[in-house]
């Protein structure tokens, strides 16, 4: 019985290790490599500005239901 309790802890340490490399590789690759910044609806862009106006007032019917939506603004 103690050599399945030795092949358990060695099997949770190497996970456990391999685990650590890879979340040490993601750190030093999202680093070296950020995101670009994204908007949800880029300037001049009809689609995603309809599709944006059209999530907004669903959420807000059903939220508040009978309410209509007069303006949308953008707060920075």
């Amino acid at each position: 019985m103690g050599n399945l309790a030795l092949m358990c802890t060695i099997a949770f340490v190497a996970v456990f290790l391999v685990l650590t490399v890879l979340s040490i590789l993601m750190t030093a690759l999202t680093a070296a490599f950020p995101a670009a910044r994204r908007h949800a609806a880029l300037p001049g862009d009809a689609q995603a500005d309809a599709a944006l106006t059209a999530a907004i007032t669903t959420t807000m019917h059903r939220l508040y239901p009978g309410s209509t939506v007069a303006r949308i603004e953008e707060r920075e």
